[in-house]
C-alpha cells in the first residue's frame, strides 16, 4: 500500500485567493436580477425562506411593508 506524501505549501499558496473586481456588465446583471426578483404577497416571500425582507434587498418593495419601516413581510406580533 503506498501513501501520498503530504503536500508543502509555500508561502504563495498560503496566502487567500482573492476574485477579481466585477466588470461593468457584472454588475450590471446583477441590478437586473435584483429588479426581477418579485414577491406576490408575504406568504409567497415567506414560502421562498425569504421573509423577512429588509430595504435594499431583492424582492423589497414598498407594498409589503405595511408599516413603513424598511421591514417587509415581519412576523406579527398583536398588539403591544
Amino acid at each position: 500500500m503506498l501513501l501520498a506524501a503530504p503536500a508543502i505549501l509555500g508561502p504563495a499558496d498560503a496566502q487567500p485567493r482573492r476574485n477579481p473586481p466585477p466588470t461593468a456588465n457584472a454588475q450590471q446583471s446583477g441590478a437586473e436580477s435584483r429588479e426581477s426578483i418579485y414577491y406576490r404577497n408575504c406568504a409567497a416571500a415567506r414560502a421562498a425562506g425569504v421573509a423577512p425582507l429588509y430595504r435594499g434587498q431583492p424582492g423589497y418593495r414598498p407594498q409589503l411593508d405595511g408599516d413603513g419601516d424598511g421591514i417587509a413581510c415581519e412576523p406579527y406580533r398583536g398588539r403591544r
